[in-house]
């Protein structure tokens, strides 16, 4: 299974020639296409004080106010989980955003350090099409699964309260 991340142009060629079940998401990129759900929840609005308004050059404090808002925010988790369960499920998951645009950068780097620290799962961003043939898929840890499965209960309750 893989989590690749990258602009448009790289990500839609990939997934246009990729030969198995997989799932597309927009996490932060200005192309808008039908069939491609976009995950609005991912970047917090500016009504998010504690996200929007920090200086976006210290980083780790950025990544730790991040993964709260991640893990608090409802709507937040149900659009992260839709990447991590279908990662679960065995699926390979591409996300265009972005990257390369500073603000976009700093949220996508941070979104794959949520999932490879809570999980265990890595991702990786692309930088090209050709990037592709160098990725190599990746497992959830046993700490990860464990964490999951807590989270899987939640989603559950969360999608079907608000009918996703």
């Amino acid at each position: 299974m893989r989590l690749l991340i990258g602009r448009p142009d790289v990500i839609i060629p990939v997934v246009t020639s990729y030969g198995k079940p997989c799932f597309l998401y927009n996490i932060g990129s200005m192309f808008m296409k039908n069939g491609i759900e976009y995950l609005s929840n991912l970047t917090p609005s500016s009504s998010n004080i504690a996200v929007s308004n920090m200086q976006l050059n210290d980083e780790r404090e950025f990544d730790i106010r991040y993964a709260n808002y991640l893990s608090t925010n409802d709507a937040a988790f149900i659009d992260i989980m839709k990447i991590v369960y279908n990662l679960y499920q065995g699926y390979d998951v591409f996300c265009i955003a972005d990257v390369g645009d500073e603000y976009n950068e700093l949220f996508v780097e941070s979104i794959l350090k949520f999932i490879q620290q809570k999980y265990g799962f890595n991702g990786q961003i692309l930088g090209s099409p050709e990037d592709f043939l160098y990725t190599q898929d990746s497992t959830f840890t046993i700490q990860g699964l464990y964490n999951l499965d807590i989270d899987k209960e939640r989603f559950a309750i969360l999608c079907q309260n608000c009918g996703n």
